[in-house]
């Protein structure tokens, strides 16, 4: 499958479930400490299991200047910066605006450590679509 198959299939799964008010600005970012980012810290690879295919991810989270700060990247969606870190203790919780073929999708990534992996859901157009897999530490 192509690449722009399978984002054309990806995207028109997605726009098909969202409302328009999917699309409302980025959240201002939230103050995560380094120590509680600590589990989460490098990079990750996680491969989604997607309507049109296998979708890799790679997430990125890093201290950066004492700011803990985070990008999750994908080869048909492109690199976001989230724009909100926050975690309940738990979790870390990551937001961001992806690439759909032009149009902006909101993706929130939950992440929870798991032995030394990490659980990672993600949740695009504010949970119309979900997809859930466990990231690796990148080698």
């Amino acid at each position: 499958m192509t690449r722009k198959t399978l984002l054309a299939g990806l995207g028109t799964a997605l726009l098909a479930l969202a409302a328009p008010a999917a699309f409302s600005a980025d959240a201002a970012p939230a103050t995560v400490t380094a120590d509680q980012a600590k589990p989460y810290i490098g990079t990750w690879v996680v491969t989604l299991d997607a309507p049109p295919g296998p979708m890799l991810f790679t997430i990125n989270v890093k201290v950066d200047a004492g700011k803990v700060v985070a990008s999750v990247n994908n080869e048909m969606m492109g690199e976001g910066n989230a724009t909100s870190i926050t975690t309940d203790g738990k979790t870390l919780t990551l937001a961001y605006t992806a690439d759909m073929q032009g149009m902006p999708a909101p993706v929130t990534v939950v992440l929870t450590p798991k032995a030394a992996d990490l659980q990672s859901d993600f949740s695009f157009m504010n949970g119309q679509f979900s997809m859930s897999g466990v990231a690796t530490p990148k080698k």
